[in-house]
């Protein structure tokens, strides 16, 4: 080895000892942890999440007189609960010391002005703060303030666990009615059309005459109930029903009757037109028109007698179902069917 190369190599050795010193993990453990944001969550106004990439539209939520809305999703009501838990994971960042300090290693760490995972400003009143989150190893993201050069890594915190998209923070049970609950259900459609269902002892059943010889299918009957008693929201529109829209006349206006405790309460809702696989809806208070998924609501806006009809190649229902009586010609001897 020549004198040249016993020196190159002895300063490679020295400067993988500072860089070990300064990433190893025992110099953070023994930093006390701190809040790398000290703001009190209750005078919070404003929240913003940014995600990297090309098109990527922030979210941005803003706490009003009435609770928490999605202003980037036209003021639509946001869940309070899960506002709520965003701004408490994020309080709840604890830190010790920096495992960078300089502005050139800032994309490296996924947290510079090149490379970054998720941008979140807290507003306040009077402050705001930002911070800049970027995916480290395992469960642990780096983590830095927008006007600060320190990086610090993050514990237990994942940069993919910040929602930053508008459906992670309303109440996607927009229709969740209790079925065990709901005694009858009525399905107007549009042109006149009329499903009556209720509920008897052996489950639901067809209220109207069936034609001669058809039958109704239990299991239609049961889709046709789950599907007026849950619907999941797709899309918010607007707060003012349009023409495109389908909802004047409704393309379907559903009432479900819940009985409860020896009382009776009845939710309605309209269902309008169906666009690009989504179908508009309108609950009568609320102003707010949204969509469900078409395939969701398809059951509701096209039922009527001939959908609920018990098909060839689905053999015979089960003894006691709904509708059987209804419809069949005098005299005939079901017995062989074990009915």
């Amino acid at each position: 080895m020549t004198r040249t190369q016993a020196i190159l190599l002895g300063a490679l050795g020295v400067q993988s000892l500072l860089v070990a010193a300064a990433w190893w993990p025992r110099a953070e453990a023994t930093a006390q942890a701190r809040a790398i944001i000290d703001l009190p969550a209750d005078a919070i106004t404003r929240v913003v999440v940014e995600r990297s990439g090309e098109g990527a539209e922030p979210l941005d939520l803003v706490r009003g007189p009435d609770g928490w809305t999605i202003a980037s999703s036209q003021g639509y009501p946001a869940d309070d609960s899960k506002v709520h838990g965003l701004i408490d994971s994020m309080l709840d960042i604890q830190v010790r010391r920096p495992v960078a300090t300089k502005a050139v290693n800032h994309d490296t760490l996924h947290v510079g002005d090149q490379d970054w995972g998720k941008k979140l400003r807290l507003e306040t009143e009077d402050r705001s703060v930002e911070l800049i989150l970027g995916a480290a190893s395992g469960q642990a993201s780096h983590v830095r303030l927008a006007d600060s050069t320190l990086v610090y890594a993050a514990r237990g915190l994942s940069e993919w666990s910040i929602k930053d998209r508008p459906s992670s923070y309303w109440d996607a049970e927009l229709i969740h009615l209790d079925l065990d609950s709901a005694s009858a259900i009525s399905i107007e459609t549009r042109g006149g059309g009329s499903v009556q269902l209720a509920r008897g002892d052996d489950g639901w059943t067809f209220e109207g005459p069936v034609p001669t010889g058809e039958m109704i299918d239990p299991d239609k009957l049961d889709r046709l109930a789950a599907a007026a008693c849950t619907l999941r929201l797709r899309e918010p529109v607007g707060l003012q029903a349009l023409p495109e829209h389908g909802l004047d006349p409704p393309a379907a206006r559903i009432t479900v009757t819940i009985s409860e405790d020896e009382s009776s309460t009845e939710y309605s809702y309209l269902l309008g037109n169906t666009v690009d696989g989504l179908t508009y809806l309108q609950r009568p208070d609320d102003p707010w028109v949204v969509t469900v998924s078409e395939y969701t609501a398809k059951d509701l806006t096209e039922a009527s007698t001939q959908s609920l009809l018990l098909s060839p190649d689905d053999g015979p229902p089960q003894a006691g179902t709904a509708g059987l009586p209804q419809g069949l010609p005098p005299g005939l001897d079901l017995s062989g069917l074990g009915l």
